[in-house]
């Protein structure tokens, strides 16, 4: 497995509480964070999401990133 699992913890968002969970890449070494609703299955919805802190910490009008966050995670929370 390409990915080693670091740390993770529950945590409480305005869409909901979701299980955080970091990863490490054992080839880059770079890490990576799934934002987990319930338990997992086949055919559950998942957002594959850039990092962009200007759209989702501070809510720039430039991009959609975090509209389109905002969006997934009641998406995934909800289903």
């Amino acid at each position: 497995m390409p990915f080693v699992p670091r740390r993770q913890a529950c945590v409480p968002t305005e869409h909901g509480t979701f299980q955080f969970r970091a990863y490490r890449d054992l080839i880059s070494g770079s890490e990576h964070l799934a934002v987990v609703s319930g338990t997992p299955t086949d055919g559950c919805f998942v957002r594959v999401h850039s990092e962009c802190l200007t759209g989702e910490v501070f809510k720039s009008q430039k991009c959609e990133c975090g509209p389109q966050l905002d969006s997934a995670l009641n998406t995934i929370n909800h289903t």
